[in-house]
């Protein structure tokens, strides 16, 4: 199931040896398998050194930004956790088109994805602490972050998950 193949990727990625490479490059090419799961199987790659097409053509400032910030959130976030901040990322960029935000310092945007993707997850975070992380000031952190959310209406979607899953465990 979806699930398990999910699991795979994570332990394939974790390991990251030869063979581990050859199974991420059996899933991604694998036309008949989830496209979730082939996604989140080139991130792995990627992660992983290799390269492995990408679905959009991104600029490198926008790579930079992602790269950036799956470097700093290593180690504290996993794989998982990681491919949702790649995927809120690109999901701004395609949203935003064509007024995309010109990105000058690629550490104020890179904080905004970490302390949004930890918002996502229910991970204790403030602008503060994730600037000091990026070198950036929480004021730019906290800018890009809500202009972020105004574009993708994550915050409204983070209430609603949170407000469901009280639901579930009070009911």
């Amino acid at each position: 199931n979806r699930e398990a193949k999910l699991q795979e990727v994570q332990v394939c990625a974790w390991f990251g040896d030869a063979e581990a490479a050859r199974a991420l490059k059996e899933i991604a090419a694998n036309p008949g398998e989830d496209d979730g799961v082939r996604r989140v199987a080139v991130f792995a790659l990627r992660g992983m050194g290799i390269d492995a097409p990408c679905p959009l053509p991104w600029r490198k400032e926008w790579r930079d930004v992602a790269d950036l910030a799956m470097q700093r959130m290593a180690g504290r976030f996993d794989l998982m956790q990681q491919f949702d901040m790649v995927t809120l990322w690109a999901e701004f960029l395609n949203r935003a088109h064509p007024a995309v935000p010109r990105i000058v310092k690629i550490e104020g945007w890179a904080g905004a994805l970490e302390y949004l993707t930890a918002k996502m997850h229910g991970m204790s975070a403030t602008c503060e602490e994730v600037a000091r992380r990026y070198g950036a000031s929480a004021q730019t952190i906290g800018k890009h972050a809500r202009l972020i959310d105004g574009v993708l209406g994550l915050q409204a979607k983070i209430r609603a998950i949170f407000a469901n899953a009280g639901e579930t465990v009070q009911g």
